[in-house]
């Protein structure tokens, strides 16, 4: 799907604003938060500018996705991510999130189907519905 809309095998991959896991967005996406950016007049080399284009940018690195669809997160990002060995990716429109699965089931406002199906996954891999000591 990322290849298809952008036309590219690029992939943005950074921490969420305000969520303990990781986002990921294609060029199409990256343009799109440059644009905003850009019409707000945002002069990135103010303080202010800087601190709004290190929210939208900062921490995110590109890849390239493999020809199965594959990309190998850096440790750097994993551990910002909070990920171990599994991860629930969970799509918004133009962008999805990598997360660990304990982490997101700690979502206070979590819908229950939501809950329900990855609780389902979770079994169906065999993992513990506990998240194991580290």
């Amino acid at each position: 799907m990322i290849k298809a809309r952008s036309g590219t095998s690029d992939l943005y991959v950074g921490p969420a604003k305000g969520f303990d896991c990781l986002i990921a967005y294609d060029d199409t996406r990256h343009r799109d938060l440059q644009a905003r950016l850009d019409a707000q007049d945002v002069d990135e080399e103010s303080v202010d500018g800087a601190m709004r284009a290190i929210g939208l940018f900062g921490g995110a690195l590109s890849y390239k996705i493999d020809e199965p669809g594959r990309i190998v997160v850096t440790a750097g990002l994993r551990d910002l991510g909070d990920l171990t060995s599994h991860v629930w990716f969970i799509a918004g429109g133009k962008w999805f999130q990598m997360w660990n699965p304990y982490r997101f089931l700690e979502l206070p406002d979590l819908e229950p189907r939501m809950r329900r199906t990855l609780l389902r996954e979770m079994q169906a891999k065999g993992l513990p519905l506990q998240e194991p000591a580290r």
